[in-house]
C-alpha cells in the first residue's frame, strides 16, 4: 500500500466502454535521479499498478508500439512543451 490520499475523483472510460468514477491523488515519482509529482488514480484493492502516459512523458520515456521498444529522450522537446506547433 502506498498511502496516497485521495483529493478528488475522475471519470475513466474502461476497456468495455463503461465509465467509472475513481478517486485520484498525487505521488512523488523518482526515476534515474529525477523527481516529478504525478496524478495517480486509486483503483480498487488488488488492482494492477500502471504508470500513465503523463508520468512517462514527464520522464521523457518513449514507448514505440510498432518497434516494441522503450527509450528515453535526452531532453524534452521544448517547442511542444511550450505550446508550439507540431
Amino acid at each position: 500500500e502506498l498511502g496516497i490520499e485521495p483529493v478528488g475523483t475522475v471519470p475513466l472510460e474502461l476497456a468495455d466502454g463503461s465509465i467509472k468514477e475513481l478517486p485520484y491523488g498525487f505521488c512523488l515519482f523518482d526515476f534515474g535521479g529525477e523527481r516529478i509529482v504525478g496524478n495517480v488514480v486509486i483503483g480498487p484493492p488488488g488492482s494492477e499498478p500502471i504508470v500513465g502516459t503523463h508520468v512517462l512523458q514527464d520522464f521523457r520515456v518513449v514507448v514505440d508500439l510498432e518497434r516494441h521498444t522503450v527509450s528515453r529522450r535526452r531532453a524534452m522537446r521544448a517547442k511542444y512543451a511550450m505550446g508550439g506547433e507540431r
